[in-house]
């Protein structure tokens, strides 16, 4: 079954997954709290969460094209254009999770 929903408000019971995955989603957000804070709630204890956004530093980090077509209003646009390991490292601690692994 295929379920389309806003990642801010899961139609789903508290710890119903072991495992979710967030690719690519946080950076289309206003605000990403929200979000983190549904994952948290919706993930079971000791469950996993993969999580991948696109980096503000590093080889790719001064290129348009990371940009490309997602700096315009609509679907693909990017709220912000990357994340340091800081920044999405704090964004989720402050949500709840620990960071088991980090690679950037």
């Amino acid at each position: 079954k295929f379920i389309c929903a806003d990642i801010r408000n899961l139609p789903f019971k508290n710890e119903s997954f072991t495992v979710l995955l967030a690719s690519e989603v946080l950076q289309h957000l206003p605000s990403e709290d929200a979000a983190v804070a549904e994952l948290y709630r919706t993930l079971a204890k000791n469950g996993r969460l993969p999580v991948t956004v696109p980096c503000s530093e590093g080889l790719l980090s001064f290129s348009h094209f990371r940009l490309l077509g997602h700096d315009k209003e609509g679907p693909e646009f990017h709220c912000r254009s990357g994340y340091t390991k800081y920044r999405v490292c704090r964004l989720l601690e402050k949500g709840g999770f620990t960071i088991e692994k980090y690679t950037y």
